[in-house]
């Protein structure tokens, strides 16, 4: 969002028409109504947004309405990524967002626990292809990215300023070392600096190895050591970067658009030499045929580490593996069909598989469960229970007869306000057995 408002004008984000890449669903409309766009938002408005956002820790319980916790889990996609429990009384929602189960990367892993005794598990923002061979794509990047700058010629990514980035500089850092080769790193963005700042003090949302990292007053990510030895560098803008040495990785934000920003100048600028390349590594890069006129090799190599429909499956399965959910809703997306026939021939008459599409509704039953009744302190201060015993163990027993008040999903027992109400009721024996002192 900062991105947007710096690259359109400081006073906000307003896009020209012409330029309206960003809002493909507009089509033709953009030379018709040139004079209804505005500005969305200002750098203040994300601000006052931003002020608004509660921080939490992976595992905390957040109370909704006192009758509803929430807990977040990690989902393994990125640096604070988070999958979201809800619990209501005694059932329990998993809301499954963008998650990873890619090794070898930073985030913390995803965390399986989430799923135990789960009834509905909603499963969101899934990579549609099956086969998935991130490591096999970051070694062509690697490969690519070398051959590249031993020609003294230079890399361009555009690339958004949280994920992938932090793990491709650690691993492009390390290669061109094991190769002796001590290239310059760049990253311009408007929010380049405290990207990299921030990444580096988050350890508890990072793996195990990178946690212990931390506590040796070390920094876990590569790129900041590269900046203490000044090997890599970070710039609001290309015009701040006056002294860039060629050859050269520049990491460049607003991926989403390759027509606005810092990547526009960079294409520009290695357009007449073929030689240059400019690898595109992020899922949500749209590849327009309207880009500048440029003989630079433009190279889609994709990390997508997104979970597939048939990794929920699977995390399903082991997560799952005693008490699988009643309910799993799924996009409707290629497989959806094939993957609901599976699950449920392997789990009849336990999970029922739901498919959505954007916009819609999907209705859910869950089974008669226990409700927690709770007696107010007036109620039972009145009780007069009498002491038996069975079997050898004390029973404290006695009738209880009182008015059902239910709030927010609370129910409480109170005493009968009125005379006549003690008919409406039947006595009901409620007792609590306690061992013998």
């Amino acid at each position: 969002m900062e991105e947007l408002v710096a690259y359109h004008g400081r006073q906000g984000s307003f896009i020209p028409p012409e330029s309206a890449i960003h809002f493909s669903q507009v089509g033709s409309m953009n030379t018709q109504y040139d004079e209804q766009w505005r500005s969305l938002y200002s750098l203040r408005d994300i601000k006052l947004c931003i002020q608004k956002i509660k921080p939490v820790r992976f595992n905390e319980h957040l109370s909704l309405y006192e009758t509803t916790n929430i807990v977040p889990y990690s989902s393994g996609y990125s640096l604070g990524s988070a999958n979201w429990c809800l619990e209501a009384a005694d059932r329990k929602v998993v809301l499954m967002s963008t998650s990873s189960i890619v090794p070898n990367r930073h985030p913390q892993l995803f965390d399986m626990t989430i799923m135990d005794n789960a009834d509905v598990v909603i499963a969101s923002d899934l990579r549609a292809d099956d086969s998935n061979d991130t490591e096999a794509m970051r070694k062509k990047i690697l490969g690519h990215s070398a051959m590249t700058l031993q020609s003294q010629k230079n890399v361009l990514f555009p690339i958004s300023m949280m994920g992938n980035i932090f793990d491709l500089i650690g691993d492009l850092a390390n290669h061109l070392k094991a190769l002796q080769m001590s290239i310059p790193f760049y990253v311009v963005s408007p929010i380049a600096r405290r990207s990299l700042e921030y990444a580096n003090i988050l350890g508890e949302w990072m793996t195990a190895g990178h946690q212990d990292i931390v506590n040796t007053a070390q920094k876990p990510l590569e790129h900041g050591q590269l900046q203490e030895n000044r090997q890599l560098f970070a710039y609001d803008s290309l015009q701040d970067a006056s002294d860039i040495k060629e050859p050269c990785v520049l990491f460049t934000g607003d991926h989403t658009c390759l027509r606005k920003g810092p990547v526009v100048s960079a294409l520009e600028h290695w357009a007449s030499d073929q030689r240059n390349i400019c690898i595109i590594t992020d899922p949500e890069t749209m590849a327009s045929q309207d880009l500048p006129l440029s003989r630079m090799k433009i190279m889609p190599m994709v990390i997508n580490t997104r979970v597939s429909l048939w990794d929920v499956g699977s995390i399903l399965g082991t997560a799952c593996r005693l008490t699988p959910p009643a309910h799993i809703i799924i996009p409707d997306m290629l497989g959806s069909d094939r993957f609901r026939e599976r699950w449920e021939s392997e789990h009849p008459r336990a999970t029922k598989v739901h498919t959505f599409n954007p916009g819609e509704s999907v209705t859910v039953e869950f089974g008669n469960k226990l409700a927690t009744i709770v007696i107010s302190e007036e109620l039972a201060a009145r009780l007069t229970p009498t002491i038996e015993q069975k079997d050898g163990v004390y029973y404290a027993i006695t009738p209880v007869t009182g008015s059902l008040v239910m709030y927010n999903n609370n129910y409480e027992l109170k005493p009968v306000s009125e005379p006549s109400d003690e008919y409406l009721l039947d006595p009901k024996m409620i007792y609590t057995p306690k061992p013998s002192e």
